[in-house]
């Protein structure tokens, strides 16, 4: 009897790693696709403009601009990758940033946080 109900356990407690396993794959896999692109002498209003630009495209997103660093971090959660998101956002921001270098830079959101706070600091 003891060893059928040791067995009934392991078999549970197996079960349930595997639905949470399968859980935190599908949650890693709904992460929004986020970029950080560096515009040299990027305003307030080239910063407006896009947001205003972003809310029409509902799908593409700021979450994060520093004027001072020109650093903008770009967020989309419709895509299938990385590579579509800056396709499409890309003609936006260059639209958006005429005459202004626009680049995108390989950092996250934590990297463009710490970037804005030493550019305060200064």
């Amino acid at each position: 009897m003891t060893t059928c109900m040791l067995l009934t356990r392991s078999a549970l407690s197996l079960l349930l790693l595997c639905s949470i396993g399968s859980l935190c794959a599908q949650d890693r896999q709904a992460q929004p696709h986020q970029f950080a692109i560096q515009v040299e002498g990027l305003t307030s209003d080239d910063r407006d403009a896009l947001q205003r630009e972003c809310d029409a495209h509902h799908d593409l997103r700021i979450v994060f601009a520093c004027v001072p660093a020109g650093i903008i971090v770009i967020e989309d959660r419709n895509t299938t990758s990385i590579q579509e998101t800056k396709q499409r956002a890309m003609p936006l921001m260059n639209a958006r940033m005429s005459g202004k270098r626009v680049e995108i830079v390989d950092h996250d959101l934590a990297w463009a946080e710490q970037a804005c706070a030493e550019m305060r600091n200064r």
